[in-house]
């Protein structure tokens, strides 16, 4: 009686020319990287309160886990065993700047170059050391 009652009133409804409101779909967007960081943090409160502030801050400092370095900075470009005799696991990220922005009838478009690169060095999944290299600015001919 029921299921008849429904669909009497469904059709009347679709031949008067009513129309039913479906609720509307969420937009879902990805997380922002700070965002990320934070869930991160957020969802491991264990972290001490340096490695915490690290994570927050896109930073990475001695003794933070693979995890850790992942949420902060996001995977590594390149992974490698370590050639540092202080560490087993080497991870790159390159440092990147914005250089040249220019605009044409299609559209604008940016072009940006490695400047550095930071390497972190891991020992039994822990960061021992960070380093940074700047390479050599190019100079126009």
């Amino acid at each position: 009686m029921r299921i008849a009652l429904f669909l009497f009133l469904l059709l009347a409804a679709s031949s008067t020319g009513c129309r039913m409101l479906m609720p509307a779909q969420p937009v879902l967007t990805a997380p922002s990287p700070a965002e990320r960081r934070q869930d991160y943090v957020n969802a491991n409160p264990g972290l001490s309160p340096e490695v915490a502030l690290a994570v927050v801050g896109g930073q990475v400092i001695e003794g933070m886990s693979q995890d850790d370095v992942t949420a902060s900075l996001g995977p590594p470009e390149r992974a490698a065993i370590s050639a540092f005799s202080n560490s087993d696991t080497e991870w790159r990220y390159s440092i990147l700047r914005q250089s040249v922005t220019f605009s044409t009838e299609s559209g604008s478009s940016a072009s940006s170059r490695a400047v550095g690169e930071v390497i972190v060095l891991f020992a039994h999944d822990r960061v021992v050391e960070v380093r940074q290299i700047q390479f050599p600015e190019e100079r126009g001919l």
